[in-house]
């Protein structure tokens, strides 16, 4: 069963404890509210999942590699003839 809330880990015990501390009641459905929950979440579901299009292609960050800063120029270096 999922709610929708973002979780800070998908570890078995934090998913228990919060299911616990905020939905309590969802731990006496019957098979029947179960099933109906189940049929619920994988009709809606899909439409949580991310998809390359759901957003603007700048919201997804660069597609392409920064440029790159090229080298300072060194001057070459020059013989002194002493004099």
């Amino acid at each position: 069963m999922v709610c929708g809330a973002t979780l800070a880990t998908l570890k078995v015990s934090t998913i228990k404890r919060h299911v616990q501390q905020v939905h309590p009641h969802s731990l006496f459905y019957s098979a029947q509210e179960r099933q109906q929950a189940l049929l619920s979440y994988s009709q809606t579901a899909p439409s949580f999942t991310h998809s390359e299009d759901c957003c603007s292609p700048q919201d997804h960050g660069p597609t392409q590699p920064a440029p790159t800063q090229p080298a300072p120029a060194t001057a070459p270096a020059t013989a002194h003839s002493g004099t």
